[in-house]
């Protein structure tokens, strides 16, 4: 297991609002081909979504997605109880990720991304993730050309790579032209 230490002291006594900390190798090489393979192979189901950023303005691009775990993300305004948390068949297999983020309580959101290929790269809007204040990582599971941009900052998708970032300032993905597909896990939590 890795030393969870070593990446806390990393970035103790930082505010990730203030930093955006990259972690290559996160998981061991077993840990990361398990899930690696599983999300490659053809059982898991992926979800046509229309929208990459919050769906505010029209897009050329789209992308799959699969929840692993959709928690509360905010308390419904019509003053109804929240519905219980839902995980796919896949979350324990991502448990691993999950008990190596650094100062990790909550989770609150994680989700695969899948974007297709495209001739040039495209841009997605700037979004953020939630409002209110919580950490964020993307994992990447495979290497190409795209990335996450943060500010004027591009971060390579490159695999078992971790970015940490503040979710709560806008930032944004992109498609890849090199390889058929970018995968990424997105990662909120307290």
């Amino acid at each position: 297991m890795k030393d969870t230490n070593a990446i806390d002291k990393a970035i103790r006594g930082k505010c990730v609002k203030e930093i955006n900390t990259i972690v290559d190798n996160f998981l061991n090489e077993k840990e990361f081909m398990n899930i690696a393979h599983a999300v490659s192979g053809p059982d898991i189901d992926w979800h046509y979504s229309y929208s990459v950023a919050d769906g505010s303005e029209e897009e050329t691009d789209m992308y799959f997605i699969h929840m692993l775990y959709m928690g509360l993300a905010e308390m419904p305004k019509d003053g109804e109880l929240p519905k219980p948390p839902e995980r796919s068949g896949y979350y324990h297999l991502f448990e691993p990720l999950f008990e190596q983020l650094p100062d990790f309580k909550l989770l609150i959101r994680a989700k695969i991304n899948l974007y297709g290929r495209t001739p040039e790269i495209i841009h997605h809007p700037d979004h953020v993730d939630m409002k209110q204040p919580h950490k964020g990582a993307i994992f990447s599971l495979n290497t190409c050309d795209g990335g996450t941009v943060i500010g004027d900052e591009k971060f390579d998708s490159v695999a078992n790579r971790i970015l940490f970032f503040d979710p709560t300032q806008p930032h944004h993905s992109t498609s890849t032209t090199d390889v058929k597909r970018r995968v990424n896990i997105n990662i909120n939590y307290l």
